[in-house]
C-alpha cells in the first residue's frame, strides 16, 4: 500500500511536469494504475472489487484521454502543449471529450471512476480502521492524492483549450476531426456514465469471483 501511494504521487507529479500532450496522457497511467494496486493491497472484499472496477473505469477514461491527445496531434501537427492554446473555439467537440476524460480520471461523478473509487476507498478505510495504524494514514493520503489528478487534467485543459488562440493555429485547417473519430469516444463516455449511475451488475460480476476468494 505504501509503494502504491508513493507511485500515485510520483506519477501525478511526473504528469504535471509534461509539456508533450501524449506524454502527459501516458504518464498519468503510472499514477492511475497505482490506485487499483492500492485497493488490491488492502485485501478487503470491497477494496479488491473496487480496485478491479477502477481498472476497468480507468481503461475507458484513458481511451478517451489518450485518443483525444492523438486527435490534437493529428489536427495541430504538434505534440507540444506550449504551442497550443485557445482551441476550444476551433475544436469544441474535442474540448468536451478532453473535459470528460479529465473528469473520469479525476473520479468525478457521474462517471464509473467515481463509483469505483468510492467502493475501493470504502474497503481501504475498513482495513485502515481495523488493521495497522499506518494503513489508515495511507488511506487518507490516497484520497488526498486525487487532488493531483484533478490538477494535471484540468491544468492541461486550461493550457490547451482556453486562453488566447495561438496565431499559428488560427486557420481553417484547425477544426474537430470527422465524427468517426469522436463518436466512438462519446459512446465510451456514455457507458462510463451508465456504470457510474448503476454499478451493481459490474459489482455482482466481480463479487461472484472475488467474494469467494477473500
Amino acid at each position: 500500500m505504501i509503494l502504491a501511494l508513493i507511485t500515485m504521487v510520483y506519477g501525478s507529479l511526473l504528469t504535471l511536469a509534461q509539456t508533450d500532450v501524449k506524454r502527459l496522457a501516458a504518464c498519468s497511467t503510472v499514477s492511475q494504475i497505482s490506485y487499483s494496486v492500492l485497493g488490491v493491497a488492502a485485501l478487503t472484499v470491497w477494496s479488491v472489487e473496487g480496485g478491479m472496477f477502477f481498472f476497468l473505469a480507468h481503461i475507458m477514461a484513458k481511451t478517451i484521454f489518450f485518443s483525444t491527445a492523438g486527435i490534437l496531434v493529428y489536427v495541430t501537427g504538434t505534440r507540444s502543449i506550449n504551442e497550443m492554446g485557445g482551441l476550444a473555439s476551433k475544436m469544441p467537440i474535442t474540448c468536451i471529450l478532453w473535459i470528460m476524460g479529465g473528469m473520469m480520471l479525476s473520479g468525478l461523478p457521474p462517471f464509473a471512476n467515481f463509483a469505483a473509487e468510492w467502493i475501493m476507498f470504502t474497503g481501504i478505510f475498513i482495513f485502515g480502521a481495523y488493521g495497522p495504524s499506518i494503513a489508515l494514514v495511507v488511506a487518507i493520503m490516497g484520497v488526498t492524492a486525487i487532488g493531483l489528478t484533478i490538477a494535471y487534467t484540468f491544468w492541461s485543459m486550461k493550457r490547451i483549450f482556453f486562453g488566447p488562440l495561438n496565431p499559428n493555429l488560427a486557420n481553417d485547417r484547425i477544426k474537430d476531426p470527422p465524427l468517426t473519430m469522436s463518436v466512438p469516444l462519446l459512446l465510451i463516455a456514455v457507458v462510463s456514465i451508465i456504470l457510474g449511475l448503476y454499478p451493481k451488475p459490474m459489482m455482482d460480476l466481480l463479487h461472484s469471483v472475488i467474494g469467494g476468494i477473500l
